[in-house]
């Protein structure tokens, strides 16, 4: 079992059931600044469905001394080592990286060693007119996000860096 923080699409109940194969609960939660990464529109790739060209969300690291890390909300999730190869699968282009607990509002002192997986981006591809920003996919993660409420939804909103 490990836990992997989902933060674009994965916050969307019904797009964790297509690729994880059960329900899963998430806790909603914020991946601190400190960290050092940002949400951006950042990975080209095709939908699972569809197979249209889009560009998706992705962690990135924040790149100069200008650009400092942001709050990154999205909800944690427990998962098996299938699932978590099944994640792997469907997260083709990015790098699944290890981040301390307690880099994350819901880590408590005694899970001060515990790792917490999620998926990032070491490129940085903007939307382009053959990699556009899809509305399925945006909506996907708008419906995800009011999953935890008008709150979560409005801080996914503000919370998209450019690239």
């Amino acid at each position: 079992m490990g836990k992997v923080f989902c933060y674009g699409s994965l916050v969307n109940s019904m797009s964790r059931l297509k690729t994880i194969g059960r329900a899963t609960a998430g806790t909603y939660c914020h991946l601190l600044a400190r960290a050092g990464y940002v949400r951006q529109w950042s990975i080209h790739g095709a939908c699972s469905v569809s197979g249209e060209k889009l560009t998706a969300l992705a962690l990135v690291r924040a790149d100069d001394e200008w650009t400092y890390g942001h709050t990154v909300g999205g909800i944690m999730i427990e998962v098996t080592d299938k699932e978590l190869v099944r994640l792997d699968e469907r997260e083709r282009g990015y790098v699944r990286q290890s981040v301390p607990i307690t880099l994350f509002d819901v880590g408590r002192e005694g899970d001060k060693d515990e790792e917490v997986f999620t998926y990032v981006s070491e490129r940085q591809e903007a939307p382009t007119y053959e990699f556009p920003v899809r509305r399925s996919y945006m909506n996907i993660c708008i419906d995800g996000f009011l999953e935890y409420g008008d709150k979560a939804l409005e801080e996914f909103m503000c919370s998209i860096e450019q690239v």
